[in-house]
């Protein structure tokens, strides 16, 4: 057998081989079926709401890409149509807050990240660093008074009522 033939030959094997494997992993990723994507490390590039923020994930050396991320476990008053005056304040407040402890620039990691259900998110625990370990976002939110645990299914909470119950001293 020539060189070339060799090569040709190794060359078909090596594409088969790879081809397989890649066609493999993108029907697992299309029919949403195996494991959530385990953990990445990104910068915080804005929030964009009480839930919500925009990472540029490290996806290997020199390669980043920005996604949307919604955090997973919690549901914060909306800033976009909120239900009532009130859930835009609260909303605003907890994207303050939010834009406090996560700054532009600041380094994250996020765990067990999923495909979202809508807006082209992804869901996934999001935590920044904290002396030798890492701080949950869910944890401080919820501390905050500035969200609620929530799992997809489950009603969204109230934000109106909340608002003038707290209102009202209830």
């Amino acid at each position: 057998m020539t060189t070339a033939r060799l090569f040709v030959a190794l060359w078909i094997g090596a594409v088969a081989i790879c081809g397989g494997a890649a066609a493999e992993q993108s029907s697992a990723d299309e029919s949403g079926a195996g494991m959530p994507y385990s953990r990445y490390y990104g910068t915080i590039m804005r929030v964009i709401d009480g839930d919500t923020l925009v990472v540029q994930v490290r996806i290997w050396p020199r390669l980043t890409a920005e996604y949307a991320v919604r955090v997973r476990g919690i549901d914060a008053p909306e800033t976009y149509r909120p239900a009532c005056p009130a859930e835009r304040r609260q909303g605003e407040a907890a994207s303050a807050f939010l834009a406090g402890l996560y700054p532009v620039g600041l380094t994250v990691r996020l765990d067990d990240v999923e495909s979202g259900a809508f807006s082209g998110r992804v869901v996934a625990d999001v935590g920044r660093r904290e002396g030798e370990g890492w701080r949950s976002l869910r944890d401080e939110m919820i501390s905050a008074g500035l969200a609620v645990a929530w799992r997809p299914g489950q009603p969204k909470p109230p934000w109106c009522e909340l608002a003038r119950n707290a209102a009202s001293g209830e």
